[in-house]
């Protein structure tokens, strides 16, 4: 038994990656064109609005690293992203919608470390120690 097909192509074209199977016809040349243009349009679209996460930063602002202070507290300020989750000493400090934050630590005289914490959605964590001195008043 012998099977014929009369007048049935099948074209397939490659897209951003992307197989598309067209039926085509001898008669419909323009056709082609507008959905090979439509995917190539869909394809680029969907690759420019997927959304790329920022990487996880810690930057610390105040207290200077090694400083020495005088006063019973010091104000931590520092910028991060603003969807990261950040601690000072273990507690949670509410971050900006710009990503700053800012945070009060009460300091015993002699030696004090400080530990600041960001972390993402992804679980990424970065994490910096200030020492910071206090002197008697």
């Amino acid at each position: 038994m012998k099977l014929g097909f009369t007048r049935i192509s099948i074209c397939l074209l490659i897209i951003a990656l992307t197989l598309v199977l067209v039926g085509c016809g001898s008669k419909t040349p323009a056709n082609s064109q507008t959905i090979a243009t439509t995917a190539t349009t869909t394809a680029t679209t969907a690759a420019t609005t997927t959304p790329v996460e920022a990487k996880l930063f810690l930057e610390i602002t105040t207290p200077v690293d090694k400083s020495s202070v005088a006063s019973a507290e010091t104000t931590v300020t520092g910028k991060s992203l603003s969807t990261a989750i950040v601690s000072v000493n273990g507690s949670l400090v509410k971050v900006a919608a710009n990503g700053s934050f800012s945070s009060v630590v009460q300091l015993e005289v002699g030696p004090n470390a400080i530990q600041i914490v960001a972390s993402d959605i992804s679980g990424n964590e970065i994490g910096k120690v200030l020492a910071i001195g206090r002197t008697q008043e």
